[in-house]
């Protein structure tokens, strides 16, 4: 049997298995709104559908993506250059952030300062990257207006 039909059949049984999961949540519609337990009963398939089809895709891509670069030395090496500029960047974000300690005007501590120090990293590691990315793209227009 070929790879695609065994996929087809996969597909079909996971479309039948969440038609099946959406018809009986609709059926049970109405009841739905104050019953726990009938919350959990028709609700808790739908997560576990959705957490084993999200846990089956991502462990494709990242396995598939593995035995790509492990065939292709070159991309590869791209790859952890990549990652290294990303580090680096990641590394000037974590240095320009402050560290103080998040506090309300009473004085009373909503965040720590290890917790504020690495929301506002992501914060500057958002703008450094959403910076450097509009200048790439800026220059990238520049070039092709000139030819």
């Amino acid at each position: 049997m070929k790879n695609t039909k065994i996929l087809n059949i996969v597909v079909g049984v996971v479309m039948l298995l969440g038609m099946f999961l959406w018809v009986r949540t609709g059926m049970n519609s109405d009841d739905l709104k104050g019953n726990a337990d009938l919350q959990a009963s028709v609700l808790n398939p739908f997560t576990w559908l959705t957490f084993l089809l999200l846990l089956g895709s991502t462990g494709a891509a990242v396995v598939f993506s593995v035995i790509n670069l492990v065939k292709h030395p070159a991309l590869l090496k791209r790859s952890l250059i990549g990652l290294t500029a990303m580090a680096v960047i990641l590394l000037i974000a974590y240095l320009m952030a402050p560290d103080n300690a998040v506090s309300n005007m009473k004085g009373v501590e909503l965040a720590s300062t290890s917790v504020s120090k690495w929301v506002s990293t992501g914060i500057w590691y958002s703008l450094l990257l959403g910076g450097l990315g509009l200048a790439f793209f800026v220059f990238d227009f520049a070039k092709s207006f000139i030819k």
